[in-house]
């Protein structure tokens, strides 16, 4: 959730968790905690009845199958004195808000994830959105980021953003990265996981995909 700038240092970084898997308009799904993602050719009305998207926000549904935001400050990235020192300081608050969370359970993850009528209640082209989309075995994990107007932007940040926009996939892979961390959970996988201050860039890992309107 948060986008940093450290010199020639550039890099989006951002964190969103959910507990279970996702909450469903339907008795049947909300009770399984389990649904597929809906065809596309379904009707809206057909797909309200079966889901709502995004998840409830923490605490809502009795604090299962919902997402919540971090403190920023848990992440710790590079300051303007990095190259000199080494030194990483607490994240500032993000540019990016958080809009909400999607768990998607299907044997046919959707590559282009925001063409599909149901994701963010179907008011994803409401706003400027950054959607960051995994595919996974079992389907889609799907996080929702508002884009403010540049002029809202720092100056530092806005030059990052308009160069990761207008750069082709070479520079785009090369700036990409993902600071994970874990807030609650077993000691070994907070172990392996890391305490939030070295990102993963992700184009050196698996493969990417931009996709703009």
């Amino acid at each position: 959730q948060t986008v940093e700038r450290a010199e020639d240092e550039e890099y989006i970084t951002g964190s969103t968790s959910s507990d279970d898997d996702e909450a469903f308009a339907s008795d049947e799904s909300t009770a399984s905690g389990v649904s597929s993602l809906p065809s596309p050719s379904e009707s809206p009305t057909e797909e309200r009845k079966q889901l709502a998207s995004p998840l409830p926000e923490y605490p809502a549904n009795s604090g299962e199958s919902c997402w919540s935001k971090p403190q920023p400050t848990i992440f710790r990235v590079r300051g303007k004195t990095y190259l000199t020192d080494r030194i990483k300081i607490p994240s500032a608050p993000p540019p990016f808000e958080c809009l909400g969370v999607d768990f998607w359970l299907t044997d046919n993850p959707e590559r282009h994830i925001a063409r599909h009528p149901s994701v963010l209640g179907g008011k994803l082209g409401e706003v400027d959105t950054f959607v960051v989309n995994f595919l996974l075995p079992f389907g889609n994990f799907v996080s929702y980021f508002a884009i403010p107007p540049l002029e809202k932007f720092p100056p530092n940040l806005a030059q990052v953003w308009s160069k990761f926009l207008a750069g082709d996939q070479q520079y785009r892979d090369a700036r990409l990265k993902l600071l994970p961390v874990v807030v609650d959970g077993p000691w070994i996988v907070k172990k392996a996981v890391g305490s939030g201050t070295s990102p993963a860039l992700l184009g050196k890992v698996i493969p990417l995909q931009y996709y703009f309107k």
